[in-house]
């Protein structure tokens, strides 16, 4: 397998144009709790654990930003990925 590259960090702007990332906007009360991706090694492990292959559809609610669909197909191999996120700042 290729090795791993960093995940792009995505940032937000706030309406004011301040950035706040998401600790800030959770302690401000436009959350209802911060995100926190899940690292690398632990969604590589997760993918691992349940045999993603070429065969497999993965569906991931409450994606983020998408890594663990990013890695299932592009280092797993799998067939199709589909994530579901409600936070538009993510």
């Amino acid at each position: 397998r290729a090795p791993m590259r960093a995940m792009p960090k995505i940032s937000v702007l706030a309406p004011e144009g301040l950035w706040l990332g998401s600790w800030a906007r959770f302690l401000l009360g436009n959350r209802l709790a911060p995100f926190v991706g899940t690292a690398l090694p632990v969604c590589q492990a997760m993918l691992r654990l349940a045999s993603v292959g070429k065969t497999d559809r993965l569906v991931d609610l409450g994606c983020g930003d998408g890594r663990l669909l990013i890695l299932a197909t592009r280092d797993f191999g799998a067939e199709r990925a589909l994530g579901y996120e409600t936070d538009t700042g993510l």
